[in-house]
């Protein structure tokens, strides 16, 4: 499970720098069961949070997609909302 929740970090560190670019939008604090290094977790439904900055007045989130991954890169567990 930690290097699963260690891809979906990764992921998503990868995937918002692209959008930064356009947007200027930030997103930080990233963390799973509160805890922004989640080693040796063993949940079976984990909570992610993080927190968005944005240049631009009023920006705020509308929807999201956590894609995790095991060590072959198989997708384990998807949320979107």
């Amino acid at each position: 499970m930690q290097k699963q929740l260690l891809l979906w970090f990764l992921s998503l560190t990868t995937f918002f720098p692209t959008v930064s670019i356009a947007s200027k939008l930030s997103i930080v604090n990233l963390r799973t069961e509160y805890t922004s290094t989640p080693l040796g977790l063993d949940v079976s439904n984990p909570e992610f949070s993080w927190q968005m900055q944005s240049e631009r007045r009023g920006a705020r989130q509308r929807a999201f997609r956590i894609v995790v991954v095991n060590e072959q890169g198989i997708v384990v567990w998807i949320q979107t909302r």
